[in-house]
């Protein structure tokens, strides 16, 4: 993870902390989120051995970023929101990051996962990633999507190669 990345999301954990364990924070939100018309959504906070957590924090961080700074504004505290530069590259991370999220949730919804499904789902994962890196302006992202690729890439060779991963694919 790259340092910009490091400091967005300590200060997404320090924020949601703080709306998580202040009383008079979540009743603001909350109000706030009222007055607006909105559903009365919770911050998620991230877990550190969960990598979509960490996705969910910041997709619901960016979901609730008007509400969150105007409940923000009018409590007396120095916690701060994301700048808008910080949000543009967490959206960019986020869209990047969405098609993990759907294959995770894909390979944990079954109660018996099938091997047939791994080398299809990092070849789309692979194809997800070169569209989305073709979409983004934010260098952040672009980073962060090369890495993902070269990452992506080893494991597919390598689980390609396994005769059981094809076979069980093929068959499937």
């Amino acid at each position: 993870m790259t340092p910009v990345l490091c400091d967005i999301r300590a200060k997404a954990r320090k924020l949601v902390g703080y709306f998580r364990s202040s009383t008079l924070a979540k009743e603001k939100l909350v109000s706030v989120l009222r007055q607006l018309g909105r559903p009365t959504l919770k911050l998620l906070q991230e877990v550190e051995t969960r990598w979509n957590s960490t996705y969910h924090m910041l997709q619901r961080l960016v979901d609730l970023r008007e509400p969150v700074g105007a409940a923000l504004a009018s409590l007396n505290t120095e916690i701060t929101t994301q700048t808008s530069a910080e949000f543009t590259t967490i959206s960019g991370c986020l869209s990047l990051l969405s098609g993990f999220n759907d294959a995770t949730i894909e390979l944990s919804e079954e109660k018996n996962v099938s091997g047939s499904k791994v080398v299809p789902l990092l070849k789309m994962l692979e194809q997800m990633l070169h569209e989305e890196m073709a979409k983004t302006a934010v260098a952040v992202a672009k980073e962060m999507g090369e890495h993902l690729l070269r990452q992506l890439r080893e494991r597919l060779h390598t689980l390609q190669s396994m005769s059981i991963m094809s076979l069980a694919t093929l068959l499937d």
